[in-house]
């Protein structure tokens, strides 16, 4: 008999499976649900999932659970398989995480102040933007060549900025408080949402 909720779900890159959490008394499970026949099948148990995100080739899915009384990142295969906890990648219960198509996973860390960059096969781990004294960033959107990410900006002028994910170059692209929501296909735009400007 299944109980449990589904409360977190991902499609797959190539929008044929969908990955989600479901929650019952042995905490969570990541299940994989094909979504030609509505097969379902378990990945992997025993975490409090947080997030779940898949790799750009779908091979591999990194969610969000605890480690020694701390959040941190994990990867496991979408084949199953015993999962991988990233030890230096420590999060915060902040906004999903994000696979970037350039192999890079963006996640908040603990306090607030910043978002770190990690690779998953070699566990390097930095922050996106190496002073964050000058403002705070939130609300990622990584942009589709997994090159950079727009995010809300707090340092001056606020505003939605854009962000080189490997070597962090900055540039504005409007002020004001607006929340970036995604990018064009393209990758020439982004979509935000913000203030009411038609006066």
């Amino acid at each position: 008999e299944d109980t449990g909720a589904e409360v977190l779900f991902e499609v797959s890159p190539d929008v044929t499976q969908l990955a989600y959490a479901e929650y019952g008394r042995d905490l969570g499970r990541l299940m994989i649900r094909t979504l030609s026949d509505g097969s379902a099948r378990e990945v992997t148990r025993g975490h409090q999932l947080a997030s779940i995100a898949w790799s750009p080739d779908g091979q591999t899915i990194a969610f969000i659970a605890q480690y020694r009384g701390q959040a941190h990142v994990w990867t496991v295969p979408v084949a199953g398989g015993r999962p991988t906890v990233q030890k230096h990648a420590l999060r915060a219960d902040g906004p999903p995480i994000a696979w970037a198509p350039s192999e890079r996973i963006l996640y908040e860390r603990p306090d607030y102040r910043n978002f770190g960059v990690l690779d998953p096969n070699t566990e390097a781990d930095r922050p996106l933007i190496a002073d964050d004294s000058v403002g705070w960033p939130f609300f990622p959107a990584v942009s589709p060549d997994g090159n950079s990410v727009a995010v809300l900006w707090s340092r001056k002028p606020l505003g939605v900025w854009t962000i080189h994910i490997e070597h962090g170059t900055p540039r504005m692209l409007i002020e004001g408080e607006y929340l970036p929501i995604a990018w064009s296909t393209d990758g020439r735009f982004v979509y935000a949402s913000g203030p009411d400007t038609s006066t």
